[in-house]
């Protein structure tokens, strides 16, 4: 490709790019700085792209290699990973979690900041499994664990995410009746819901969450210092 080819591929793609980036660090600047790496490996590795495939799929698998790559070697090795599940679990008969979540109305940036309050390697799987849909054999190449492992790091993530989307889903209720308070009075409003501080409980059957964050998989986000081709 000529360098104005590969401007108009960046153009097109950086946003993209950069979003899959953030997913995996958190920090937009770093994020920003991976995803020009990202690309810049893409262009001197173009000979091995055969055509066979989605461009954007391989642009993508390299943005994803690179995020893993950093942390790989930016993370302290041979420390324990950190414990999601310090809570004890609270179970209301009364209460419906998967509902309260199923009906709350997530945008991306909730979905983009649960995933970020998740540390790795959780954070590593959840990404790689739900919205990256990679298979735990390949998770277990791709991070070097088991594929036991990975499957224990994703129910372990899987329920961290449910009792933050819980909490999510709570608060936007709990500001929906006050702002309908203020509006109407306390006599106008039509409901008032019984306010939970947290649900860490399990709830069988997780399809309905990864349904929600395949949303993520393809945010774009703005890069703040694009590439410059003039050079």
């Amino acid at each position: 490709m000529i360098n104005d080819s590969w401007e108009k591929v960046y153009k097109e793609n950086a946003p993209y790019l950069l979003g899959i980036c953030y997913r995996y660090v958190s920090d937009k600047a770093l994020a920003e700085d991976l995803m020009h790496e990202a690309f810049l490996t893409a262009i001197n590795r173009f000979d091995t792209f055969t055509g066979r495939g989605n461009f954007r799929g391989w642009l993508r698998k390299i943005a994803i290699n690179t995020a893993l790559l950093y942390l790989r070697y930016s993370v302290p090795k041979n420390l324990p990973p950190p414990d999601l599940l310090e809570e004890e679990p609270y179970n209301d008969p009364d209460d419906d979690p998967r509902s309260v979540i199923e009906n709350a109305e997530f945008t991306r940036d909730d979905l983009l900041n649960i995933v970020n309050q998740l540390p790795n390697p959780y954070k590593e799987v959840f990404n790689l499994y739900v919205i990256d849909e990679y298979s735990h054999a390949e998770i277990s190449k791709i991070l070097h664990i088991s594929e036991g492992t990975s499957k224990s790091y994703l129910a372990r993530a899987r329920k961290k995410v449910q009792k933050l989307l819980y909490v999510k889903a709570r608060k936007k209720e709990e500001d929906l009746y006050i702002s309908r308070s203020h509006i109407y009075g306390n006599v106008g409003v039509l409901y008032k819901t019984n306010f939970k501080s947290y649900y860490s409980g399990y709830m069988e059957g997780f399809d309905f969450l990864y349904r929600l964050f395949k949303n993520l998989q393809d945010i774009e986000l703005t890069p703040l210092k694009p590439l410059n081709f003039a050079d």
